[in-house]
């Protein structure tokens, strides 16, 4: 998801240049159907929301592996991962 996030702009560039070439085969193509795709508002509204999720879900995952983690600390960043979900849920709905 890192990827796709950081390299939109590169992935954008590369599907227009095959749908250049599509053109001058004189067929609409699959790259083009792609595009108009991830250009749309919700595509990148969920790609920015699934970014942050996962990133938060793999600081919550790497925080309850640490050894000796109490049970009482497991609930608190539970806790916490389910309020900023809801939270990131939210702002997408906002936004």
């Amino acid at each position: 998801m890192k990827a796709l996030h950081l390299g939109i702009d590169g992935i954008v560039i590369a599907l227009e240049e095959l749908c250049d070439q599509n053109k001058i085969a004189g067929s609409r193509g699959q790259a083009h159907d792609v595009l108009d795709e991830i250009q749309c508002v919700s595509f990148l509204s969920f790609l920015h929301f699934w970014k942050e999720v996962l990133r938060e879900s793999h600081d919550a995952q790497k925080h309850l592996q640490q050894k000796g983690l109490s049970l009482a600390n497991c609930a608190q960043k539970m806790k916490a991962f389910v309020a900023f979900l809801s939270d990131e849920r939210d702002a997408l709905v906002t936004q």
